[in-house]
């Protein structure tokens, strides 16, 4: 279920930019759906309930760590709001430390792709120095500002909805 519904958050990152909050939705609704029926197959009716109080708080204490390390990085525009969201959404699907080690694997896979991009545009140093500039004027001024210009951020950027698919693709063969 989780494939299918990032195989459709892939389409929409490649083709439009950007994953419809429908989809995010959708995605919502069948996370729960699935969490749901997992502890509702696994448990007797009372402590399915006791269970599922339980599996909710530790969603949504997955689910705010995820927010509140990556909402940042969104506001510098290092992220997009639909790759934000798609990282939220990882722990209804999948346990702490699977989620842990998928998002580890997506944001490794990202860097790859990022860095096979940037070679491939022949831009790999220059991105680099803007980079280390950028730091070195964070650093400086104490401030954080956005970190490329809205066309520059698009040349650079990098569809994390292939990259997360792929991380989880590789957790379910279990490469990991």
């Amino acid at each position: 279920m989780l494939l299918a519904w990032l195989s459709a958050a892939c389409y929409f990152d490649y083709r439009r930019d950007r994953i419809p909050n429908r989809l995010i939705a959708a995605g919502a609704a069948a996370g729960l759906i699935y969490r749901i029926g997992l502890i509702f197959s696994s448990f007797a009716l009372k402590e399915a309930a006791a269970e599922l109080l339980s599996a909710a708080g530790g969603v949504l204490l997955w689910a705010g760590i995820i927010f509140l390390v990556f909402y940042p990085l969104y506001k510098l525009g290092v992220f997009g709001a639909g790759d934000v969201k798609l990282f939220c959404l990882l722990p209804l699907f999948l346990k702490g430390t699977e989620c842990v080690y998928c998002l580890g694997a997506s944001l490794a896979i990202g860097a790859l792709l990022g860095a096979v991009k940037l070679l491939r545009q022949g831009s790999f140093r220059e991105r680099i120095a803007y980079f280390c500039s950028y730091t070195a004027d964070v650093v400086k001024s104490r401030a954080f500002f956005m970190y490329l210009e809205n066309g520059e951020r698009k040349k650079a950027s990098v569809h994390m909805a292939g990259a997360v698919f792929l991380g989880v693709l590789l957790h379910g063969v279990g490469l990991y």
